[in-house]
């Protein structure tokens, strides 16, 4: 597990729920971002509760600046993951340009 900082562009995205006990389920929103830098997939996993919190809706073909705790792919047929979330932002073109 490390910090990572990703700018990136939305690729696809999936909304699911996941059983927690006999009455609570998380329903979450998964966003797979691709790296400008490195062209590597990532995915991350949102609560829906959580994403207004971000002031955007994400969605396909967004680019966005991402930095979380990364986790590494337990599989090869599976992306590696982006969680515990400092940072999930739109960002612009001029923004990707500066950095």
């Amino acid at each position: 597990m490390k910090l990572i900082e990703v700018i990136g562009k939305i690729t696809e995205m999936d909304e699911g729920s996941k059983q927690i006990s006999y009455n609570k389920a998380y329903n979450y929103i998964r966003v797979d971002v691709t790296s400008l830098k490195t062209k590597r997939k990532y995915s991350i996993f949102i609560d829906h509760n959580k994403v207004e919190q971000y002031g955007f809706m994400p969605r396909v073909g967004l680019l966005i600046l991402v930095r979380g705790t990364l986790f590494k792919a337990t599989d090869e047929m599976f992306n590696p993951t982006i969680k515990y979330l400092t940072i999930f932002k739109h960002i612009s073109e001029k923004d990707v340009k500066k950095r």
